[in-house]
């Protein structure tokens, strides 16, 4: 005797059932969740460096949702090359 989940009648329900539902797929966008700003007190190279290593951290958490991710182990060979990830930078005036 077949069960339930694999006869044909129940399949052929079910998907009636679910067609009216496409809600249930739709992806969230986010803006700006590949973003991040950090404060910085100057431009030199080692000042950027250390920016974008917090920047790439935080840009980790919102991607991940774990406020943790960047102290992660296995992410430490990123963070400390986290320049290549990056692909523009600006500074504002405060």
């Amino acid at each position: 005797m077949p069960t339930p989940f694999r006869s044909l009648p129940f399949l052929l329900a079910l998907l009636v059932f679910l067609l009216p539902y496409p809600e249930v797929a739709r992806a969230v966008q986010v803006a700006g969740l590949y973003q991040a700003e950090v404060p910085v007190a100057g431009q030199s190279a080692e000042q950027r460096n250390q920016a974008i290593r917090a920047a790439f951290a935080q840009v980790l958490v919102k991607v991940s949702g774990r406020p943790g991710i960047a102290a992660r182990k296995e992410l430490a060979a990123a963070l400390g090359n986290a320049a290549r990830y990056v692909q523009q930078y600006s500074y504002l005036d405060a």
